[in-house]
């Protein structure tokens, strides 16, 4: 059965039924008076990837793209000219930024967007990750169209959609940020919280917006990116948003533990600053303390979740990162 359910303050559009030739022809219409600029945040170890291969042939061939900035990181100057001739299928409407010295997804999004709205003319800008092994026509067209549409009134579309593989993926989220979230909002409950728990996946990285309201936001420098981003709309944009889910199953590359962990100290130091914002404010020693209540409660209901879906799921080596996510998130006093 379709899940049909509204729960929160953010409306969701399921996936129902695959309709990419209607949205391509809805788009290229619409694109021609308000023209969209996607920013790809791309590190060189992605320029040899698989995912990064079909993500740029099937761009190719989506014309209603008017531009497409590309973020290097991690490259020499040599690096630079090669990630150039790989994009180049993509023709004159694609620039491919060299970040000397550049680090941080958010930094990277941060120069992309800048890059992006010199051109006033664009009316929308996606963004999106260059590791999606699962990626499609379908999947950027059900992130932009929301936004694109000229009746729908919506000024930011959150993608989300779910974890792919033979066993259960998705750790930051299940294990840290969804137990810390449900810890502030127990302890501190506000419109912010809210609206973070009515969105299905926001670490995902995918996200369209309209240009007039990016130039609103600012990005955090690293992996909080998304919340600070998130934080921005609701500030600016309360009400104007939706969460479109964009593939039945999604595949990318997955980081080892440690990259996870600093990943989830990164992203609880945004989220505490966006905490702080809001006016709500936690003891840390009782915020810690909720917060593990929540990551037993998280481990014991993704061990139903594995076993129902006969997915292969580790005990001790999730409970090892959830330990290492708390201490980043919440040191012990």
């Amino acid at each position: 059965m379709p899940d049909l359910l509204q729960p929160g303050s953010i409306l969701s559009l399921p996936l129902l039924h695959c309709a990419v030739e209607k949205l391509d022809a809805d788009l290229t219409a619409w694109t021609r008076e308000r023209p969209l600029a996607l920013l790809l945040p791309c590190h060189v170890r992605d320029l040899e990837g698989a995912a990064l291969h079909g993500i740029i042939a099937t761009l190719a061939d989506v014309a209603w793209v008017a531009r497409v900035v590309v973020g290097l990181d991690g490259a020499d100057e040599s690096q630079h000219g090669a990630a150039v001739e790989k994009f180049r299928p993509l023709g004159a409407r694609c620039r491919v930024l060299y970040r000397r010295g550049g680090a941080g997804k958010g930094s990277n999004l941060r120069d992309c967007a800048a890059s992006a709205l010199t051109d006033e003319a664009v009316f929308a800008v996606a963004m999106h990750d260059c590791d999606i092994i699962s990626y499609s026509r379908e999947f950027l067209a059900r992130l932009c169209w929301p936004v694109l549409h000229p009746d729908a009134g919506r000024h930011a579309c959150k993608g989300y959609y779910a974890r792919s593989g033979d066993q259960l993926h998705g750790r930051v989220f299940r294990l840290f940020f969804q137990p810390l979230l449900r810890a502030w909002a127990e302890l501190v409950p506000s419109a912010w919280t809210e609206v973070l728990q009515s969105l299905r996946y926001p670490l995902a990285g995918e996200l369209c917006v309209r240009a007039d309201l990016l130039r609103h936001l600012t990005f955090d420098s690293g992996w909080g990116v998304e919340v600070k981003l998130l934080h921005g709309i609701h500030r600016h944009g309360a009400g104007l948003m939706c969460q479109a889910e964009l593939c039945s199953a999604y595949e990318h590359k997955h980081q080892g533990p440690a990259s996870l962990v600093v990943m989830a100290g990164e992203i609880a130091q945004t989220l505490r600053e966006t905490m702080r914002e809001e006016g709500c404010v936690a003891e840390a020693a009782v915020l810690r303390r909720v917060f593990e209540d929540h990551i037993s409660r998280a481990i014991t209901d993704s061990s139903l979740t594995a076993a129902i879906n006969g997915l292969a799921w580790d005990p001790a080596a999730e409970w090892e990162l959830a330990a290492g996510c708390l201490d980043e998130a919440c040191p012990p006093q």
